[in-house]
């Protein structure tokens, strides 16, 4: 993407809008969203569903789409598998640094800067000839300042920048891209107390959307930890907006707008339902996991969604949560390894649950994370979703009790 406007005045305000307005808002842009490998079909239904977004196709780790610079918003507001939103700014070969430098040069950087002092550079490089990292940071930032300095701008290099751009190099390919979330999308803002080793938001709303809790009207987690399962299938079923407590890196962009980023909020939540129209309980046998839980629900706003009591998994009679409702979801990420004390105990609790839910859940769905598939023995999966979570090789197995 060029400009071929000359760059011999400095840049004012007016003149930025001109040139918004011109190249970037009037265009369709083309974004990726990042996922956990293995949730990229969850990530796609939900990219489908924001305004106007079309072309949406799936890769490996993210979602591609195509829609409005106003899609920045919504994609960041409401996408709840998604671990960021990158904005595409170009793409070209890249086979000397001469070569990244020209083409960083005819970037026109005042569209996603604009006026910033500072920005960050973050660079990963696979089966490229341009390979340092550092040094690649430097040549894309020398091509950006050639571009900027004449109209009056020189961003300096800050790690701590709002505007963080990526440049990815692959196969002496570069792609540039404006990471428009900033920190992970993972950070709600409502878990500020965890358990040990907490299930990411991410990771769980893409749990649930595999496990299609949206058919159920009650779900139950018996280990609940900080309460992240429960959490977010209140905001699911409330349809809560997962973006709306937070700020994301688009609000330093030149294209931002105050005025219509507050709108869009408040429209999600005069549409999002008063009340969760599904029961959720959650379960802890450790105090403090119910108290983080509860306090975290608190801050999600949904603490009057959720009835969240002290418990033993391994003793709960599970058909008395159920008896006057439909459809019921047991779903759970229980410790395992080195949150246990070892493969062997966390073996010995697998199945030692297994055998009270096949006693006393009869009737219900069961989705449980779990590094060995074989630990589930006895139950027949209906689903196998294999994933990583916190470096681990996990899968969800999902179970009809029967």
């Amino acid at each position: 993407m060029s400009d071929p406007e000359q760059l011999t005045e400095q840049l004012s305000e007016r003149g930025l809008e001109r040139r918004l307005k011109r190249h970037l808002k009037k265009e369709p842009q083309h974004f990726l969203a990042v996922c956990s490998p293995g949730f990229e079909p969850y990530l796609a239904a939900e990219a489908a569903r924001l305004p106007n977004v079309d072309s949406v196709e799936t890769v490996t780790g993210g979602v591609s789409f195509r829609g409005p610079l106003d899609t920045v918003y919504h994609a960041n507001l409401w996408l709840r598998t998604a671990h960021r939103v990158l904005l595409r700014i170009d793409d070209f070969l890249a086979q000397s640094y001469p070569m990244l430098f020209d083409h960083a040069r005819k970037v026109p950087w005042e569209l996603y800067l604009g006026f910033e002092q500072t920005v960050n550079i973050s660079v990963s490089a696979k089966v490229s000839r341009l390979r340092h990292r550092r040094k690649i940071a430097d040549t894309v930032h020398g091509g950006m300042l050639a571009r900027l300095e004449p109209l009056g701008l020189h961003p300096n290099l800050d790690p701590s920048a709002p505007l963080d751009i990526f440049a990815r190099l692959f196969q002496d390919r570069c792609t540039l891209s404006l990471n428009t979330s900033g920190v992970h999308l993972h950070k709600r803002g409502y878990r500020l107390a965890t358990a040990k080793a907490p299930l990411r938001e991410t990771l769980a709303a893409g749990l649930l959307r595999a496990a299609d809790a949206e058919v159920y009207d009650v779900i139950l987690d018996p280990m609940c930890g900080s309460g992240t399962f429960l959490i977010e299938a209140a905001l699911l079923a409330r349809q809560c907006p997962p973006g709306g407590q937070r700020d994301f890196a688009f609000e330093a962009m030149p294209s931002f707008q105050q005025s219509k980023w507050e709108r869009l909020q408040r429209e999600a939540y005069e549409q999002a339902r008063p009340q969760s129209p599904v029961t959720l309980i959650g379960f802890d046998l450790n105090a403090g996991a119910i108290d983080a839980a509860t306090g975290n629900a608190t801050r999600a706003e949904v603490s009057g969604d959720l009835t969240l009591q002290q418990g033993d998994a391994l003793q709960l009679d599970y058909n008395r949560f159920k008896m006057s409702h439909q459809r019921g979801l047991i779903i759970c990420n229980p410790p395992y390894g080195a949150r246990i004390g070892g493969r062997d105990e966390a073996a010995q609790l697998y199945s030692e649950f297994v055998r009270q839910l096949q006693k006393t859940a009869r009737g219900w769905d069961v989705a449980v994370v779990t590094p060995d598939v074989g630990w589930m023995e006895g139950l027949e999966p209906t689903l196998t979703l294999p994933f990583r979570n916190g470096g681990i090789q996990v899968s969800l197995v999902q179970s009809e009790i029967s």
